[in-house]
């Protein structure tokens, strides 16, 4: 089953060319691959889970399956984390889905300037004084 409808697919990136067949087939392969595993018998049942915290560089336990991950990583907060290589393990064991947790890049930028114009005009003043 085609995951895709055929007609107005585009490649944003490329600027509004319509992609490929041969890309077409091959990311539907691919998608195909990867329904195929979330399918699997094992997902259910002895897949843990975990969310990539960037701040803390490390993968917070959410679903834990098979004592997955007990004897390794952290506790901080009386929650249970993974540190990146054990997170790297597990995954590639297909033992956990990790899921990232994106950052708010516009409010950080917005915060860095702040902090940069706060930063100048306090140096002004300094320089008037």
């Amino acid at each position: 089953k085609e995951l895709f409808a055929e007609a107005g697919a585009t490649d944003g990136a490329a600027g509004g060319q319509d992609i490929e067949d041969d890309d077409r087939v091959q990311l539907n392969e691919e998608l195909q691959q990867l329904l195929e595993v979330l399918e699997a018998p094992k997902v259910g049942r002895e897949l843990s889970a975990a969310i990539w915290r960037p701040a803390l560089g490390a993968a917070e336990l959410v679903l834990s399956r098979r004592a997955t991950g007990q004897p390794n990583g952290f506790v901080r907060d009386k929650r249970h984390y993974l540190h990146i290589e054990e997170a790297a393990f597990l995954v590639d064991r297909a033992d956990l889905l990790l899921f990232v947790e994106r950052e708010e890049e516009d409010d950080e930028e917005e915060g860095e300037s702040e902090a940069y114009e706060s930063e100048s005009s306090d140096e002004e003043q300094d320089h008037d004084d």
